[in-house]
């Protein structure tokens, strides 16, 4: 809660939500097909920042410019309020029950 980031340089998981959910944005690799569904949790700009995957001069410059541009004080309000709108259980259960049921139609 006190860090200024979260910085996943691997695969972020739940570690992005746990991040998000106390105010504190993530940066991770922009690599999608490598990533977790908690990855859609990190917005560009607004809930955290990605960095080219292997590329540790971009995660160098992504880290400073959040930190040196004090980023998170206007990201923090956007990190409580993804976790709060589409991270909690009751939305993941919402999410998990439509992908059965459709599921079962098809």
């Amino acid at each position: 809660m006190l860090s200024e980031c979260c910085v996943s340089p691997g695969n972020v998981g739940l570690t992005a939500i746990h991040s998000l959910s106390l105010g504190t944005p993530v940066i991770t690799h922009s690599n999608m097909y490598n990533q977790g569904p908690e990855a859609d949790a990190v917005i560009q700009g607004e809930t955290g920042m990605y960095f080219h995957e292997d590329n540790v001069n971009d995660l160098s410059d992504v880290v400073d410019n959040l930190i040196l541009n004090r980023r998170k004080m206007s990201m923090e309000a956007n990190c409580i309020a993804q976790v709060k709108e589409f991270w909690n259980p009751a939305k993941q259960t919402a999410v998990f029950d439509e992908v059965v049921l459709k599921a079962i139609k098809d």
